[in-house]
C-alpha cells in the first residue's frame, strides 16, 4: 500500500519539495515534456521501469520499432497498412489533442486480392510468455466515413504470434455498430463459461454479470480515451478484465470488475499477444481507424495524472512515462496530453497490485501557449492506385489498368520517353568525332 507520497520537481538546477497527499496542498506546476521525481514509500518495484510500449506517434521510426506486427500487411494492401500519419492528412480527422503531430492509422479495406487480412486493421505486441497483468492506455478514433456494419472489434487477447491465433484468443467488440454495446467475446480462449451456475444463461461471468458493459462512446465524430487491464488468470476468482471509457468504468452488474472471471484458462501454447484494433463487418475506401498516445505495460505499476482528486473517482487519466522506479522513488517524464496548458489536475502513484494513493497530489500544468505558427494545410493521402494517383501503382498491370503507362518500373501519366539513338560515324571520320574527317 502506497502510504505517503512527496512530489518533487527538477527544474534546472534547483529541487523544489512538495506536500505529501495527506491533506496538504501543493504548489507549482509540471510542463510537458519535463523529467520529475517523486518520493514516498510503498512504490513497490518494477522490473523495467519503462512500459512495454510507448508511441507517441512523432518518433519518426518505423511502426516496427515498437510493435510487433501489423495489419493489413504490405505485400497484399500497400495503401491500407499500418503507418504514421500527419494530423488532418487523412479524411481531415486531426490527432487526439494539440500536442500530437501524428497519429497512426490502418485501414479496413480489400484492394482486390482478398489476402493480408484487410478486415484486420490494426498493431499488436508479442509477449514471449503470458503476463500476470497487462495495463493499456491509448485514444481511437475512425474516420467520418466508416462503415462498420454490425462488427467492430478493437482489442483482441491472444496465444501465439499473431493476433486471432488457433490456440485460442478473446477479444472487445461493439455489437450494433460504432456506439452500440460493449462486449466481450470468447474464442475458445478460458474465458468463464459455465451456464449451470447462472441460470441456465450462456454469456455470463464468474458472478453471473452480462458480457455486455452497455452502449459505447461513438468514435465516429471524436477520439475516445480507453484504459484496459487485465488480470492474466486461469483462475476464475482471480481472473478480472476492467475497460474504462472516458475516465468511466463499463460494467453491467454488481461485480467489481467489468468482466469477472478467468482470462486465461484454456490458451494453449506459451507466447501471447495483444491488439489494438481488429475485425470490422465492412470493408471500405473511408475505413481507416486512428490511434494516439498508445500505452502497453505488463506491470500495474504506474504514475497517472487525472481529473478526479480522489482515486476512488479519478475521472479521466494520463499515464506519464516513468524512467526509474523504486520503492521510495520514481523519475518520470511528464505526458499532458489532452489537457490544457494551464490546467490543474492530480497525480497518483499505482503499485503492482492497482493500489494507489487514495488522494491525489494537486499539480498545475505550466506549459506556455505559442502563438500557432501558420502550416500548409496537409495534402490528403490518396486512397488507392487509380488515374490521379498513379505514384501508388505498383505494377504493370495495376499502372495500365489506372490509364498510365509503366516507364522503367513506375508508373507515369505519358508515353515511356523513346531513347536517342547515338549517331553512328561517317565512314572516314573519327568515331569520337562526328563530321571530322581523319587526317592521314
Amino acid at each position: 500500500m502506497i502510504r505517503a507520497l512527496a512530489f518533487l520537481l527538477v527544474v534546472t538546477s534547483s529541487i523544489i519539495a512538495y506536500a505529501d497527499p495527506a491533506g496538504i496542498s501543493v504548489g507549482g506546476t509540471v510542463q510537458h515534456g519535463q523529467s520529475i521525481t517523486i518520493s514516498g514509500t510503498g512504490f513497490g518495484t518494477k522490473t523495467a521501469a519503462d512500459p512495454v510500449v510507448w508511441d507517441n506517434c512523432d518518433h519518426g521510426q518505423a511502426v516496427t520499432a515498437r510493435w510487433s506486427g501489423g495489419w493489413p500487411t504490405a505485400a497484399d494492401q500497400a495503401a491500407s497498412t499500418p503507418r504514421y500519419a500527419a494530423s488532418g492528412s487523412i479524411g481531415s480527422v486531426a490527432t487526439a489533442h494539440s500536442l500530437a503531430s501524428n497519429y497512426l492509422a490502418a485501414r479496413a479495406y480489400d484492394s482486390g486480392s482478398g489476402q493480408g487480412f484487410p478486415n484486420n486493421p490494426g498493431v499488436w505486441r508479442v509477449f514471449s510468455s503470458a503476463p500476470t497483468t497487462i495495463y493499456a492506455s491509448w485514444y481511437q478514433r475512425v474516420h467520418p466515413g466508416f462503415s462498420s456494419g454490425d462488427n467492430f472489434k478493437w482489442l483482441d487477447y491472444s496465444g501465439g504470434n499473431s493476433p486471432y491465433d488457433s490456440s485460442g484468443n478473446w477479444y472487445l467488440e461493439y455489437v450494433g455498430g460504432l456506439g452500440g454495446n460493449n462486449h466481450i467475446n470468447d474464442n475458445a480462449a478460458g474465458l468463464f463459461q459455465d451456464p449451470d451456475l447462472c441460470g441456465g444463461n450462456w454469456g455470463r461471468d464468474y458472478l453471473c454479470n452480462s458480457w455486455y458493459f452497455g452502449d459505447s462512446v461513438n468514435p465516429t465524430s471524436q477520439w475516445v480515451k480507453l484504459e484496459v487491464l487485465i488480470n492474466v488468470s486461469s483462475s476464475d476468482t482471480a481472473g478480472w478484465i476492467d475497460l474504462y471509457e472516458n475516465g468511466s468504468l463499463e460494467r453491467n452488474g454488481t461485480g467489481p470488475h467489468s468482466y469477472n472471471g478467468a482470462t486465461d484458462q484454456t490458451i494453449s501454447g506459451t507466447p501471447r499477444n495483444l491488439l489494438l484494433g481488429g475485425f470490422s463487418r465492412n470493408s471500405g475506401v473511408d475505413n481507416w481507424r486512428f490511434w494516439n498516445d498508445l500505452y502497453v505495460d505488463t506491470s500495474f505499476s504506474r504514475v497517472m495524472i487525472c481529473t478526479g482528486s480522489t482515486w476512488a473517482n479519478h475521472g479521466t487519466c494520463e499515464p506519464q512515462i516513468p524512467t526509474t522506479w523504486s520503492d521510495t522513488s520514481i523519475t518520470a517524464t511528464v505526458n499532458r496530453a489532452a489537457f490544457g496548458a494551464t490546467d490543474s489536475r492530480y497525480l497518483y502513484v499505482v503499485d503492482s497490485s492497482n493500489v494507489a494513493n487514495s488522494s491525489g497530489v494537486a499539480i498545475t500544468f505550466g506549459d506556455e501557449s505559442p502563438t500557432p505558427t501558420p502550416t500548409a494545410t496537409p495534402t490528403p493521402e490518396p486512397d488507392e492506385c487509380d488515374g490521379a494517383h498513379l505514384v501508388l501503382c505498383v505494377t504493370e498491370g495495376s499502372c495500365t489498368g489506372a490509364g498510365g503507362y509503366w516507364c522503367g518500373g513506375t508508373c507515369q501519366s505519358g508515353p515511356c520517353a523513346t531513347p536517342t539513338p547515338t549517331p553512328t560515324p561517317a565512314p572516314g571520320t573519327h568515331p569520337n568525332c562526328f563530321g571530322c574527317r581523319v587526317l592521314n
